[in-house]
C-alpha cells in the first residue's frame, strides 16, 4: 500500500495531509509552529490522535542512568488520554547510532534514519526483526513544503508511519514560524555508520 505525506502550510501553522491515490486520508496541524510542541492527528476532521511535548518525561530520562532518550513527545487518544511516545534513542558504545522509537497500544515500532546523499532518506520501520513500512524523503523542497512517500503492508501501519512522519518532520526539517515564497532548497543528508545503513534493504517491497 503506498501513500504520500505531503505538507500544505508552513508558517507560523503547519498543516500535511496524508493521501492514497489522491484521497486525503488523515490530515496533521500544528497549531502553533514556532517550536512544533503539538500536532493534532485527524481522520475526516475527527481527533485521532495528539502528539505533544512531554518536558517531565524528557526530565526524567535525562536523569536515568546510560539512556540518551532525547526530543520525547506523548501520544494521546482523542479522549485526550496517553497511549504511547514518540523519542529519540541511542544505541550504546562509541559507534553507537541514533534511532527513533514509537510506543503505542503495546507495540513497539522502531525507526531508522538513514541518508543516501542524492538518493534521499529512508526511513524503514520495525517491529522487532520485521520491516513493516518505508518512509523517503527526496533532496528537493519548495517553500519548506516538505513531502514524503510511504509504503505500508496495512492499514494500521500506514496511519501510525504517517502520525512518525509527521512528528519527524518538524522535529528535523520543521522551518518554525519562517514564511517561504518562491523558494528551492536541496539538501542532502550522509549516514556513515555501516551498521544503521543495513537497516535499509534497497529490495525491501509491501
Amino acid at each position: 500500500m503506498r501513500y504520500q505525506i505531503q505538507q500544505t502550510k508552513s508558517a507560523i501553522r503547519a498543516d500535511y495531509d496524508v493521501t492514497e491515490d489522491g484521497e486525503v486520508l488523515y490530515s496533521a496541524t500544528i497549531p502553533f509552529n514556532v517550536k512544533g510542541y503539538k500536532a493534532l492527528f485527524s481522520r475526516s476532521g475527527q481527533l485521532v490522535y495528539t502528539i505533544e511535548r512531554d518536558v517531565i518525561a524528557s526530565l526524567r530520562h535525562l536523569s536515568s542512568g546510560g539512556e540518551k532518550v532525547t526530543d520525547y513527545y506523548s501520544i494521546k487518544d482523542c479522549m485526550g488520554n496517553t497511549s504511547g511516545a514518540i523519542y529519540r534513542n541511542r544505541t550504546k558504545g562509541f559507534f553507537g547510532y541514533y534511532f527513533f522509537e514509537l510506543h503505542l497500544d503495546g507495540k513497539e515500532y522502531i525507526i531508522y534514519e538513514i541518508g543516501l546523499g542524492k538518493q534521499g532518506i529512508k526511513l524503514p520501520v520495525y517491529i522487532g526483526e520485521q520491516q513493516i513500512a518505508l518512509i523517503e524523503k527526496g533532496t528537493h523542497t519548495a517553500n519548506n513544503l516538505d513531502s514524503y512517500d510511504l509504503s505500508a503492508v496495512d492499514a494500521k501501519t500506514a496511519q501510525i508511519s504517517s502520525l512518525f512522519c509527521v512528528y519527524y518532520d518538524f522535529m528535523r526539517f520543521g522551518n518554525h514560524g519562517e514564511v517561504s515564497v518562491n523558494s528551492k532548497q536541496v539538501s542532502y543528508v550522509y549516514t556513515g555508520n555501516k551498521k544503521l545503513k543495513g537497516k535499509y534493504n534497497p529490495d525491501w517491497h509491501c
